[in-house]
């Protein structure tokens, strides 16, 4: 019964129908709440390190879908790493986007220029081709034998939910970056994007 709760509320994060209670938040406190959990959901061989820019603006967002958006991109770049050994860096700070910045970056929209919170994870796994880079957020696949293919689904629905615009840098055997940029409290910008 739990696991059929957990799975039905991960798809209504992705339709965006979950809960939603937002309040300014300070993304640093609500992610660094969950090292000692984030370290432990990975396999030993596994580092974790965490970058967090000291005196980041606040953001306007749900602190227990915060944890639950952290805690499925490790998931994800554990599972990618997997079964060698390797590391995984999560970044936050403060950051202007430019309009040059962006011009390289495919998208399905561009994100605004301008001041954002970015949420940053980093892993040392196997990098994804193109294809499955656009199908990586998509409900229901996933590239591991085992898992539901709902974890980066619900990312989706989340980062819609809170205004904010995703990002992933990957290359076969380089690795995946995925970052997302949440508009900073008071600053709130258009409906958001999903990018790869």
């Amino acid at each position: 019964v739990q696991r059929a709760a957990r799975i039905s509320q991960q798809i209504r994060d992705y339709a965006g129908g979950g809960a939603c209670h937002v309040a300014p938040l300070d993304l640093a406190t609500v992610i660094g709440e969950m090292r000692e959990l984030l370290g432990s959901s990975t396999r030993s061989a596994v580092k974790v390190e965490f970058d967090f820019e000291p005196r980041v603006p606040r953001i306007v967002g749900d602190p227990s879908q915060m944890h639950q958006l952290a805690a499925n991109l490790i998931t994800n770049a554990s599972e990618a790493i997997a079964p060698k050994a390797g590391r995984i860096a999560i970044g936050i700070r403060q950051t202007t986007l430019e309009t040059d910045a962006l011009a390289d970056t495919v998208t399905a929209r561009p994100i605004p220029p301008g001041t954002y919170v970015e949420l940053c994870v980093t892993d040392t796994g196997t990098g994804m081709e193109p294809k499955s880079v656009r199908r990586m957020f998509d409900p229901f696949v996933t590239t591991r034998g085992l898992g539901r293919g709902l974890g980066l689904a619900a990312v989706t629905g989340i980062v819609h939910a809170h205004e904010a615009f995703l990002n992933v840098k990957t290359a076969p055997g380089e690795g995946t970056t995925v970052r997302v940029f949440f508009p900073p409290q008071g600053q709130r910008q258009a409906p958001p994007a999903i990018i790869g």
